[in-house]
């Protein structure tokens, strides 16, 4: 009867434990790693294209961007599909995204899963898009990369209108959360046959 009962609480102890491991994802909250928040001209984000934002992250789980879109002529435009590119506009893919369709204002793109930076490598988001969403600039108020029009980094001081996020909650590798439940669960058991039951 005591062996059942203690098979019931351990059961209990690791279902509740499972359920508060997955619980902290849930309460997490987007932070921003990286930002220009200032805008002044218009850019045909289909006559730019590969267009895109060199930039250098503060923090290694990438979780989601906004990009201020201003649709010409209406309220929401097509959708967006980002790509996070190592060292450059023609670099590997680290991470996508997209939207189903845009519309006037910040638009935020969550990624399909984290992408996983290097801090302090230098990365860039790339945006696909077409007429009539338009990028908004802004000169030279990012000082970690700069905008990439039709392929080609510009260094004539403008920035894109963007903002970069990282989850909170993963900062800690799960791996870690993990190994200290099962380290745990190792100590309840062994108590358990210490005593003899």
């Amino acid at each position: 009867m005591e062996d059942m009962k203690m098979k019931r609480i351990v059961m209990l102890l690791l279902v509740l434990s499972f359920s508060l491991v997955m619980a902290g994802g849930a309460a997490a909250a987007l932070i921003v790693d990286q930002h220009q928040d200032l805008g002044g001209g218009w850019l045909n984000m289909g006559y730019a294209a590969p267009l895109g934002q060199e930039f250098v992250p503060d923090v290694s789980n990438m979780a989601a961007v906004e990009l201020y879109i201003s649709v010409f002529g209406g309220s929401t435009g097509p959708g967006v599909v980002l790509n996070v590119r190592k060292d450059n506009i023609y670099g590997t893919i680290v991470g996508t995204g997209s939207i189903d369709s845009a519309t006037t204002g910040w638009n935020m793109i969550e990624l399909d899963s984290y992408a996983w930076l290097t801090v302090g490598d230098r990365y860039v988001l790339e945006f696909i898009s077409s007429f009539p969403n338009g990028v908004t600039t802004y000169a030279n108020n990012y000082n970690d990369g700069r905008w990439i029009f039709q392929g080609t980094p510009k260094d004539d001081g403008y920035d894109l209108q963007f903002r970069t996020y990282y989850d909170d909650a993963v900062v800690v590798p799960i791996p870690g959360a993990v190994w200290l439940l099962g380290s745990g669960l190792v100590v309840l058991l062994g108590r358990t046959r210490k005593r003899g039951i």
